[in-house]
């Protein structure tokens, strides 16, 4: 599991994270990602958590983006659905594993 975090810049996923999302793609098995803005718009980080998986054709397992707005306030409940997004997104059963 991959863990692609990152800041908005200029109205999109910093430059670091967008790179490194695109050339290693390839070998994650599955990837999160998660950003944070200082914008007060409620769910601009989200919409910019689009443009990091067009830009990369990542299909990510868990999505967090909070806005200063939610920063600032109680995130606790949106924290807590991406980790167990993230936990469930692990769990595999031996089954599973001997499929793939």
């Amino acid at each position: 599991m991959v863990v692609l975090a990152g800041p908005i810049w200029s109205s999109k996923i910093c430059s670091p994270t967008l790179v490194y999302g695109r050339e290693h793609k390839d070998q994650f098995r599955k990837a999160a990602v998660l950003c944070t803005s200082r914008s007060s718009e409620p769910g601009y980080a989200k919409k910019c958590l689009a443009t990091l998986t067009t830009a990369t054709g990542i299909a990510p397992v868990a999505m967090l983006g909070l806005g200063h707005r939610e920063i600032r306030g109680d995130h606790t409940a949106e924290v807590a659905k991406f980790v167990a997004a993230l936990k469930n997104s692990t769990t595999t059963t031996v089954d599973e594993e001997e499929q793939t």
